[in-house]
């Protein structure tokens, strides 16, 4: 019997038999918004703090959500106990829906709702012992960067330039300075101070980051909010990203120049140590 690991449009159904129009327009637009969310030990982890965000972002591009925030809630943790996933993520989709391809809304358009559950493996624990490796690049992605929209080529590009050069991710930077990564934040230290980049129209609102910036005032560690430029960054004490996925990794190096004599620094042991405390804890 298939594994039933996805949920579309109110059925919950395997993966396979699971499909969308040609004429959805999130597939001819990208007229969309996503979220992904841990799950940890068979929970959700900080789905509300996800769901504020989904919310946020429907709301900035107009787009009507299908079921209320309780509805969505109770989907999401059916899907997980039905899909037995116990520790991987949890993929949700809201697209305008399908109709006739015109730039404008369509009249009458029923939003496109799925979910998929995934086991995901750990990633190596070279990369939170020993760090990875980033490269910079310039970021050409649209203004609206704080919306969490189906729009990703700029992303994907990247990420896949940095992979082919050998690099875990890649750092984007603008007239502003660093701003993220394609598809993590970027912290930063120095002198024991923890400075990442302002919210604003150029940067998703990481959930993982802002955890971690409220872990890092539980500790007492500093923390502000500005750009760092494409040059101070090299001059970093410490340098790390972070998202739902991954948690925190220490960046040790950043287009070949060492960061902390390229070892992961203490204050990212300190906030790695109380992030696992608090996902054991949840």
């Amino acid at each position: 019997m298939a594994r039933i690991d996805t949920f579309l449009n109110g059925k919950f159904l395997p993966v396979h038999e699971a499909n969308v129009n040609i004429e959805d327009r999130g597939i001819l637009f990208g007229d969309g918004v996503y979220e992904v969310i841990q799950v940890y030990h068979g929970r959700l982890f900080q789905a509300n703090e996800h769901l504020n965000r989904l919310w946020r972002s429907a709301a900035e591009i107009e787009l009507p959500l299908p079921y209320d925030r309780g509805e969505m809630l109770q989907l999401m943790v059916e899907l997980v106990r039905v899909s037995n996933v116990y520790d991987g993520g949890l993929y949700l989709e809201i697209t305008r829906g399908v109709a006739v391809r015109v730039h404008q809304f369509p009249e009458n358009c029923k939003p496109t709702f799925f979910m998929i559950a995934r086991d995901a493996k750990p990633l190596e624990d070279s990369v939170y012992t020993q760090g990875v490796q980033v490269t910079l690049l310039p970021d050409e992605r649209w203004k609206r960067c704080d919306i969490k929209t189906l729009n990703l080529l700029p992303n994907v590009l990247a990420k896949e330039k940095a992979v082919r050069l050998g690099f875990f991710d890649a750092f984007f930077f603008s007239e502003r300075g660093i701003t993220e990564a394609t598809s993590s934040s970027v912290l930063v230290v120095f002198n024991g101070e923890l400075v990442t980049a302002p919210q604003g129209y150029w940067i998703l609102p990481g959930i993982t980051r802002d955890t971690v910036i409220d872990l890092a005032r539980q500790l007492n560690i500093p923390v502000r909010r500005d750009f760092i430029s494409k040059d101070e960054i090299f001059k970093a004490t410490e340098v790390m990203l972070t998202n739902t996925r991954v948690n925190i990794v220490p960046v040790v190096s950043i287009d070949g120049v060492t960061i902390n004599n390229g070892q992961p620094g203490e204050i990212y042991k300190q906030l790695a140590h109380a992030f696992k405390a608090l996902l054991e804890a949840t």
